[in-house]
């Protein structure tokens, strides 16, 4: 990402401020405007009313931040903590480039005000917007985390990359005769995350394109797998659908997959093609929902 570029605005002590002709001013005033002629125009993005007064935007490099933020679109910032499950900007205190990270559900904003001498440090989970995978970074290592407000994704950038998928309702119970899934992967970030309870309505058994579904491998054994049930055309005509099971956190164009392949990344397989009546058997149920869990602290080692 790029933050664009500031203008120096410092301005030196009066007695250090030399006097000049008018042609010297006039000289300065033409080198200033080339310079600034030439600075790279980073452009702007439009701001939501409902933005923080201060909020910047950040533009996203070509290395993209997953389905969020594919590359050419651009962050709107606003210079307060993140809440529970935000989108958010960490600046660290090693320097670089500010990052983008997803926010855990146990994070809380006090965690940024710890005391210096302190012998334990709060721990925020983070996830990785692009495949998913989460861990924990010690809050002494961020100088700030700011939230996210929203993405600018131009015309152009969504029609090359698409829409990002909905996401699921967060419930606080259970609704009546839904089975709960513990979701142990990313294979459908950033519908669901690792650690999240899923919510299964067994009621629905219907073959859905676009669904996600618990199927089950074995009969309805426990052998299980939320996937996305997608209907695809083919022959000449498209007159002949099958059916496919997908991850939803599939690469989407060359350039994610070239970034899944590198030392460490994640891929998950599709499975398919299938008849109508092969596939509906196997579906369990239709995922509708997220269950809201307690906040939960998450404490590291001494200092």
């Amino acid at each position: 990402m790029s933050q664009g570029n500031s203008l120096d605005t410092t301005v030196a002590p009066a007695d250090q401020v030399e006097t000049r002709t008018p042609d010297e001013v006039a000289a300065l005033d033409t080198a200033a405007t080339d310079l600034l002629t030439e600075r790279p125009v980073m452009g702007h993005v439009p701001c939501p009313l409902d933005a923080h007064p201060d909020a910047y935007a950040l533009r996203i490099n070509k290395d993209g931040a997953g389905m969020h933020a594919p590359p050419g679109s651009a962050v709107i910032v606003e210079p307060i903590p993140p809440a529970p499950h935000d989108l958010a900007v960490a600046y660290f205190k090693d320097g670089g480039t500010p990052s983008i990270w997803h926010v855990g559900n146990s994070f809380r904003s006090e965690f940024l005000d710890y005391h210096p001498d302190s012998e334990v440090f709060p721990l925020i989970e983070l996830f990785d917007p692009t495949d998913g995978r989460h861990g924990y970074v010690d809050c002494c290592s961020l100088e700030k985390l700011y939230r996210i407000h929203s993405v600018h994704v131009p015309d152009e950038v969504r029609k090359q990359f698409g829409a990002p998928p909905d996401s699921l309702p967060v419930l606080d119970v259970a609704p009546e005769g839904c089975r709960e899934r513990h979701v142990r992967d990313a294979c459908n970030y950033p519908v669901l995350r690792t650690n999240d309870v899923a919510l299964v309505d067994v009621s629905k058994t219907t073959l859905e394109h676009g669904a996600l579904c618990l199927i089950a491998w074995e009969g309805r054994g426990d052998r299980c797998s939320i996937l996305q049930t997608n209907r695809r055309k083919t022959g000449s005509d498209g007159s002949a659908p099958v059916w496919w099971v997908d991850p939803i956190n599939r690469p989407r164009g060359p350039g994610m997959l070239e970034r899944r392949q590198r030392p460490g990344g994640l891929l998950w397989s599709s499975d398919g093609p299938y008849k109508p009546e092969h596939l509906q058997p196997k579906i369990v149920g239709t995922v509708i929902g997220i269950l809201r869990m307690e906040q939960r602290v998450a404490l590291g080692g001494a200092a």
